[in-house]
């Protein structure tokens, strides 16, 4: 396999929430494209191939066909460098480097013609929960905290985090790429299962025929009841619900806030019963690898591992965070690292003969990866006194209690 090809430099259109469009979900904040200095946006969009051979995609491929690695992909190469296999790998297997690159001009990156295999939509920032590892680009939930605690995690922006872009706005470039190829969708928050025009999105998919070929999966924290859901669900070629989902217990409601774990608990065991009777369906748990659930993470390996479902992945994906910078386990005290790094090989070790299907096989070698690269990093730019002092503010303002949570916390 090459070691920088990836397919999605030329078959994906990818947004994030407030419309600017990026290489995928998984690249760094460079990721997000740009042309002649400024952000493309979906709404802006009127020509496929115009978007696709902008210049920074040009680049990003003709690098790619060259062997070298681009920036925008440094999150796949931490894991790669660390013995897992990352998003890149699976996307390259899907879509092997011959059958994509044929109408690619090598020495300028340039395509001839475009397919849109795969559409990957942040469709919005509006949710019912307040993460500690998120924004407010991901959850208007969380406007009022950060111009409480005074945190811009992405530079100087518009306060108030308004859309820049609705339904009825990208509804004609989403006809474009519906009609091009289109096999899979990825749909993420914000929490979808909330969002009226992604219902809206999804039945139009169904009325014309569309959904019949293709795999949707949507990223949920699946904090309300699905069960309007399941008959949609049911049209599609397969349907992956990957739960958002990073402690349990206590430790949940801490990071989740202000999620209640039973609710959740019982919407896992109704969705998990769904995917026993409907074929099509699959079930993921995804998991952010951040300073805050770091304290009790076998817990949750524990509960998923001893999930029963035919159609289930029992282990978590595991995304370690970069952004916002205070969230980051990079930067937690260095000898905790290696506590959690001994905890953590310890369950694996001990736990090994629960964890059998091969798709759960390889989300165990990323977070390997995962926690390997965590002894191995350095502080980020902001530091552990800096992300102390935010985090000492974001429970003040939720009225937490940080050392119950954290006991790493030996700050005074």
């Amino acid at each position: 396999m090459s070691k920088t090809y990836c397919p999605l430099a030329w078959n994906h259109f990818s947004t994030h929430t407030d419309g600017t469009m990026r290489l995928c979900c998984n690249s760094t904040n460079a990721g997000r494209l740009k042309q002649n200095g400024k952000f493309v946006k979906i709404n802006e969009i009127t020509n496929l191939i115009d978007f696709y051979n902008i210049d920074q995609l040009k680049t990003i491929r003709k690098k790619m066909l060259a062997g070298e690695r681009v920036s925008e992909c440094q999150h796949c190469y931490n894991v790669e460098d660390n013995g897992g296999e990352s998003v890149r790998h699976w996307f390259a297997k899907r879509w092997p480097i011959d059958d994509i690159v044929k109408n690619t001009d090598k020495l300028t990156g340039e395509l001839s013609s475009v397919d849109v295999n795969y559409l990957d939509l942040s469709w919005s920032n509006k949710c019912n929960l307040q993460c500690k590892m998120c924004t407010p680009e991901a959850s208007d939930q969380l406007i009022k905290e950060f111009k409480f605690i005074d945190v811009k995690p992405w530079g100087e922006k518009d306060s108030d985090y308004k859309a820049q872009w609705n339904y009825d706005q990208i509804k004609h470039i989403l006809d474009l790429v519906k009609t091009n190829g289109l096999v899979q969708i990825l749909v993420t928050g914000g929490e979808p299962l909330i969002n009226n025009d992604f219902y809206v999105f999804c039945k139009e998919l169904i009325e014309t025929g569309l959904s019949k070929q293709v795999d949707l999966s949507i990223h949920t924290n699946l904090t309300v009841t699905p069960s309007k859901w399941f008959d949609i669900w049911s049209h599609f070629k397969t349907m992956t619900i990957k739960v958002s989902i990073d402690a349990v217990d206590e430790m949940y409601e801490y990071v989740r806030y202000p999620g209640k774990w039973n609710i959740v608990q019982e919407n896992i065991d109704s969705i998990v019963q769904y995917s026993n009777e409907a074929e099509c369906v699959g079930v993921e748990f995804h998991t952010v690898f951040s300073i805050f659930n770091t304290n009790k993470f076998t817990d949750l390996l524990n509960y998923i591992v001893g999930l029963d479902g035919k159609n289930i992945v029992n282990f978590p994906h595991i995304n370690y965070i970069y952004d916002p910078d205070y969230a980051s386990p990079s930067n937690l005290p260095t000898e905790y690292k290696s506590t959690v790094y001994r905890e953590i090989s310890d369950w694996l070790e001990e736990n090994k003969n629960r964890i059998t299907k091969d798709t759960a096989l390889e989300k165990v070698k990323i977070l390997e990866a995962m926690i390997a690269y965590l002894t191995e990093t350095p502080e980020s730019s902001i530091g552990l006194e800096k992300s102390l002092s935010i985090i000492q503010k974001m429970d003040a303002y939720r009225n937490h209690d940080t050392k119950k949570f954290l006991p790493w916390w030996n700050h005074e």
